[in-house]
């Protein structure tokens, strides 16, 4: 179905709903990256033990932040989902 407008009118209300809504529509469009506990990336991502999920995050080069006062590491998801792309064996 092609949409045609025939006036000048039609136009400028055409791009006034366009520039209203792109900005909302490229928000929830955006990816957001999250903090995951190693329970969170094991539930989501890997669905292995806790013995094994423990060897999965601590393996040399696995991405992780310490938050400050907190005991336990932190895992940003798009750096897991690249890592995960990153390390695919084909």
């Amino acid at each position: 179905m092609e949409l045609s407008f025939d006036n000048a009118t039609d136009n400028v209300f055409v791009q006034g709903v366009i520039t209203a809504l792109l900005p909302a529509l490229k928000e929830q469009l955006e990816e957001k990256d999250d903090l995951l506990t190693a329970k969170q990336l094991n539930a989501q991502y890997f669905h292995v033990g806790n013995d094994a999920i423990g060897a999965v995050v601590h393996q040399h080069g696995f991405p992780k932040t310490k938050i400050p006062g907190s005991s336990t590491f932190k895992y940003s998801r798009k750096a897991v989902e690249k890592f995960i792309a990153d390390h695919q064996i084909y």
